[in-house]
């Protein structure tokens, strides 16, 4: 059952574009106990549910005392992440961005996403373009040869 419960939680992060190593650096872990996440989402005992947590961090990558958990198997109730009662959203910063450089930068470009796998998925991918490689235009150029 642990096992299924996992490759259920891989294969939702794998739809959103997060691998495994990001996960790790999300400190995203493995599901939660089926008894504990009937208890944090108060379901009847028989009702069965994947509950993985997403914890938040600081502007330092410090873990807060906040998290949200991506909930799997309700969704025909509506029920896609759950957040403790009485707390108020708070903004996700993926630990795998330097936040304290980019709050003293004002001229530092962010991106706003909605929901904490898209922020972590848009890290990615602006990482693979800012990192993709282009050949020298020269390259497509046969009559003469590429300067040294």
């Amino acid at each position: 059952a642990d096992r299924i419960k996992a490759r259920q939680q891989s294969y939702d992060l794998e739809k959103s574009g997060i691998t495994k190593t990001i996960a790790k650096k999300l400190c995203i872990t493995r599901p939660i106990e089926t008894t504990q996440a009937r208890e944090l989402l108060n379901l009847k005992d028989k009702e069965q549910v994947i509950v993985y947590e997403i914890p938040y961090f600081d502007l330092a990558g410090v873990k807060v005392k906040f998290s949200r958990w991506k909930v799997i198997g309700l969704e025909d109730r509506g029920l896609k992440y759950y957040q403790e009662p009485n707390t108020l959203p708070r903004s996700y910063m993926p630990p795998i961005v330097n936040w304290q450089k980019v709050a003293q930068d004002p001229k530092q470009r962010i991106l706003i996403t909605e929901g904490e796998k898209k922020a972590a998925c848009a890290f990615c991918a602006i990482q693979a373009v800012m990192t993709f490689h282009f050949r020298p235009s020269h390259c497509w150029n046969f009559t003469r040869p590429p300067p040294s």
